[in-house]
């Protein structure tokens, strides 16, 4: 039968590719901010959006006075060290958020859904032809809903993967909201700008 010969095909791709295995290491999406007291903040963009594919990265967003990286991990370190080359750095802050729960959750649900479909496929293979078109819809129905749980796993892999590094530029000597979020940023900020005056 035709309609049962192309389900069963579809079921196969569906098993046989997209299920990359998961190891329980790097389940954690980690974010740095920087806050960057520079006198020439367009310059500051321009370089930091440079840099992105040179440190195997991407810009995500970008406006006046902000650029947001998404890059490896193991690149943080040498694009905190070309900072001091835009200006000053006056706050540096670092967030870590573990993601091992949700991961578990979705791959547990992904592993349910891929036995149903197995056992979804048996039935339709052996169903009489007025069974099939049912069966036939079930199928669909799993398959749909693996693909959204799979779709979901590889956006958390790819927030794993890359890191966030927002960089807050100032251009005028005023903190920005979420340098006030400090006990200290402001200090800094007031010390650097009389230096840079002088």
């Amino acid at each position: 039968m035709v309609r049962s010969a192309a389900a069963s095909l579809l079921v196969a791709a569906v098993v046989l590719t997209g299920m990359p295995s998961y190891t329980e290491e790097g389940r954690t999406i980690v974010s740095y901010t920087y806050v960057l007291f520079s006198e020439d903040a367009e310059a500051a963009v321009k370089e930091l959006r440079a840099c992105a594919p040179i440190k195997k990265g991407y810009v995500s967003y970008f406006s006046n006075d902000r650029v947001v990286l998404r890059i490896p991990g193991r690149e943080v370190d040498s694009l905190k060290k070309m900072l001091p080359g835009l200006g000053y750095v006056t706050d540096e802050r670092q967030n870590r958020q573990d993601f091992s729960a949700v991961m578990l959750d979705l791959e547990t649900k992904l592993s349910v859904k891929k036995k149903l479909l197995g056992e979804l496929t048996a039935v339709f293979s052996g169903a009489k032809l007025a069974d099939t078109l049912t069966v036939e819809k079930e199928i669909g129905k799993v398959i749909v809903e693996m693909e959204d749980l799979k779709g979901k796993i590889n956006y958390y892999r790819d927030r794993f993967a890359l890191y966030d590094v927002t960089v807050l530029i100032n251009r005028s000597g005023a903190v920005s909201k979420e340098a006030q979020t400090t006990p200290w940023g402001w200090i800094r900020h007031l010390g650097i700008e009389n230096l840079m005056r002088n």
